[in-house]
């Protein structure tokens, strides 16, 4: 019997036996499209009547007699079936196969996607139970089978029909609309709505004078109720009018007319200001009485009065940066008026063009915040000045919660502290520099928006303790002995806060900055500095993603470093412990917008910003209209009769460097300005590997870089660059020199020609890149960039 002839018998028999008593009902396994149609039509189209099932002739099955089977060897045998079997069709994403079934066509599975819906439906196959096809019509079951898919993808988009769980493979589920609509909160944008005239009023300038403020340029009066947040980014400064406002987990209450400086780059997390309600009545600002504000502008809701506050810009210069002073930064700031015609301040409401995103603190945070503050008037006055130790690795916002706790203490102690222990990256400084600040007023922004002058500081010249461990602790051992004698306590630290806001005067409280490095001698070093400090408060990090070996590996011989404990750390010598209160507090919440810039990149870009600011007053200012080598530097001497007497060259390879060297050394590096109490006009000027003087000698005011040096007859001319200007300039007498802080690539570059620059004309500053003196240019590449050699000598695989 030919195979044309055995497909006919089957196809006759099958017909005959539809007519007969029916056979009890098999389960088949149904591709998903075929299913859902059936959901589809049972559910959303019950006024149709569904058509009945017709069965269609199945192919004898291999355990049939071998007479009615075709001959496997028929080359048109071969030919039918390569045109009624399709290949299996790729798939996204991992799904199981299907089971066995009668069906000679591929069932086409499809994937399941994770922002579908879910929803547990019952298994109606039997409708669809007749799903094999004979060779005779199966390019027509084809041609059905992908206008089913079409028409299921449209009613899956058109949300007529939902994915049936038990058709999808195995995955991890995602949340349906609803219940994603319920918990999903977006976070991008501001819950405030501007209603001109009602919760948002602009004031001249003119106005602004009238009313006694020094006049700035405009500003806009903004009216918060309980529960609406907003986000402004850029630079600005706000005043608070009326009811508490919550900021970067500090609270500003309207006690005076004082702006806080705001600074909030895209780089970083944008600030979110919230309407607090206050437990007690608070006094309004005098300010708010003397502005000309309309009736209709909304002040109170009901008898609940609203929180008011000005919003104006602050013209610091930092904004230069859009000049492209530092590669990756130069659109952190949006230059452009923002939506209230106020320059660089942007309300980020609705959609915003660039990618940011919010500060947003734990509630642990809060929590840890909340003990800064003493139950009663009473025990506050009875209890000494509070010291925050805040630790734990890195990258989980210690710098942001100890800035919080600063700020915290500032709206209760007139003067408070910082003890910075991390060389990486420096809170009010560059990096390289453990020292003691004292502050008066709340600090909001990046730590590059904020330097200011130490009280004492040591330069070691390095971004890591690990190359001096010992001098590390030294120095921070000899400035806790200065904060604990000299500024706790003392009555010159206070003697110019008046008072009247409040504020405790009688002490200075002292946070405590450490470092990252938290295992093996980063420990040691942190429990010397508890020890050291014995702090009062200290605010742990837990272990953001404990580490678990993988099974096996301690049979294999692999070792592996036990997770961080944020415990408190056993003294050194086994004394007694003071009662501390131990706050553990979650890690800050991970964005990948952090994941754009580096560590070493804000290294980069503190460094820049600082040589580019103006330290002579009490708010920072910025010039960035030129590069370094075209800034007017400050002309000095280094020499017995000059201003600036000794030079200590300190670091690896330093003892090496000879005084017919110095000037080689000097040149185009950062160095620190320093002061040596003990420093006369008779010692030497430079000696190969002479230590540094002790810190009760000598203390460092800020850095510098040299830019040029000319060698004379009455010693070193070196001109410098350097935010030091008036009477911090005139006490330096010493210069401290380490290798390893080096001016970055950026900072030798003339960024002001924009991007079409004469670095892409093989030239900087006019000089050919061949005769730049210390500029090395090689091609570099990643791995597998250059092409793959056979080495046929060795007869092995590289491994």
């Amino acid at each position: 019997m030919s195979a044309l002839a055995a497909r006919r018998a089957a196809a006759a028999a099958a017909s005959s036996s539809s007519h007969s008593t029916p056979e009890p009902t098999v389960t088949v396994t149904r591709k998903p499209a075929r299913q859902q149609q059936s959901v589809s039509q049972s559910r959303s189209q019950s006024n149709h009547p569904t058509p009945k099932s017709i069965p269609s002739p199945s192919i004898p099955s291999d355990n049939e007699s071998s007479a009615d089977s075709p001959p496997a060897s028929s080359s048109k045998r071969r030919k039918i079936e390569s045109r009624t079997t399709s290949p299996p069709a790729k798939q996204r994403y991992f799904v199981a196969q299907p089971g066995p079934s009668g069906s000679s066509n591929s069932s086409k599975t499809r994937a399941f996607s994770p922002s579908a819906p879910v929803i547990a439906l019952g298994t109606d196959d039997e409708d669809d139970a007749g799903s094999d096809r004979g060779d005779d019509d199966s390019s027509a079951g084809e041609s059905d089978l992908e206008e089913e898919d079409a028409e299921m993808v449209d009613a899956v988009d058109n949300g007529r029909v939902r994915w049936d769980a038990g058709m999808s493979a195995p995955s991890t589920p995602g949340p349906t609309p609803a219940e994603a609509g319920a918990t999903r909160r977006d976070v991008g944008t501001s819950t405030f709505e501007v209603k001109e005239g009602l919760n948002v009023l602009r004031i001249s300038s003119s106005s602004l004078r009238q009313a006694g403020v020094p006049s700035d340029g405009p500003g806009v009066l903004i009216s918060l109720s309980q529960g609406e947040n907003l986000m402004l980014a850029g630079i600005y400064t706000i005043t608070p009018l009326q009811q508490p406002l919550g900021l970067f987990s500090t609270i500003l209450y309207p006690q005076s007319n004082h702006p806080y400086p705001v600074f909030a780059p895209t780089s970083h997390p944008i600030p979110v200001l919230e309407g607090i309600e206050a437990a007690t009545k608070t006094p309004k600002s005098s300010l708010l009485s003397k502005l000309d504000i309309p009736t209709s502008f909304q002040l109170n809701d009901g008898k609940r009065p609203r929180t008011v506050f000005l919003l104006r810009e602050h013209p610091s210069g930092l904004d230069g940066l859009r000049a492209g002073a530092v590669p990756g930064f130069s659109n952190v700031w949006l230059g452009e008026p923002g939506p209230w015609g106020l320059c660089n301040v942007h309300p980020i409401i609705g959609s915003f063009p660039n990618p940011v995103y919010p500060y947003s603190a734990p509630a642990s945070w809060n929590a840890a915040l909340d003990t800064l503050h003493a139950e009663s008037e009473a025990e506050e006055s009875e209890t000494a000045a509070p010291v925050v130790l805040v630790k734990g690795p890195k990258r989980v916002g210690k710098s942001t919660l100890a800035r919080a706790a600063l700020n915290n203490l500032l709206t209760k102690y007139e003067q408070v502290a910082w003890l910075e222990c991390d060389l990486g990256q420096g809170e009010f400084g560059c990096g390289g520099t453990v020292g003691l600040w004292v502050l008066g007023t709340p600090v909001f922004g990046p730590p590059f928006t904020h330097p200011c002058l130490p009280v004492k500081a040591s330069y070691l010249g390095t971004y890591t303790p690990l190359a001096c461990p010992d001098e590390y602790i030294l120095a921070i051992r000899q400035i806790l002995e200065v904060y604990k004698y000299e500024i706790q306590y003392s009555t010159a630290i206070t003697s110019g806060a008046s008072g009247s806001t409040g504020r405790r005067t009688d002490a200075v409280p002292l946070v405590i900055n450490t470092q990252g490095w938290v295992k093996g001698l980063g420990e040691d070093l942190l429990r010397s500095i508890e020890n050291a400090s014995a702090p009062s408060h200290v605010f742990a990090f837990e272990n953001p993603q404990p580490y678990l070996p993988p099974q096996g590996a301690e049979e294999e011989g692999m070792t592996f470093s036990p997770a961080y404990n944020p415990a408190l750390l056993p003294p050194e010598h086994g004394g007694p412990i003071e009662p501390v209160k131990l706050s553990l507090v979650e890690p800050a919440p991970m964005s990948p917008l952090q994941t754009r810039y580096t560590s070493a990149d804000m290294r980069i870009l503190s460094l820049i910003s600082y040589l580019h600011a103006d330290l002579s007053s009490s708010l920072p200012r910025w010039d960035f209209s030129a590069p370094l080598a075209a800034v007017n530097p400050i002309n000095t001497v280094v020499g017995r009769d000059g201003p600036i007497r000794e030079v200590y060259l300190v670091g690896e390879g330093s003892e090496g460097v000879v005084e017919e060297d110095l000037a080689l050394a000097l040149n185009g590096s950062v160095v620190a300005l320093g002061r040596h109490d003990a420093s006369s006009s008779v010692g030497e000027v430079y000696t190969p590997a002479r230590p540094l003087p002790s810190l009760d000698e000598m203390t460092v005011y800020g850095l510098a870089l040299v830019r040029a040096v000319r060698e004379g007859d009455g010693g070193l001319g070196i001109q410098l660059i350097t935010p030091l200007r008036g009477e911090a300039l005139s006490r330096v007498n010493c210069l401290v020199w380490n290798g390893t802080v080096e001016l970055p690539l950026c900072g030798l570059l003339d960024w002001s020609r924009g991007t079409t620059s004469e670095v892409e004309k093989d030239k900087v500053w006019g000089v050919d890149l061949d005769n730049v003196p210390f500029l090395a240019r090689s091609v570099g590449g990643g791995v597998g960039v250059e092409r793959k050699r056979v080495r046929r000598n060795l007869q092995r695989r590289n491994v």
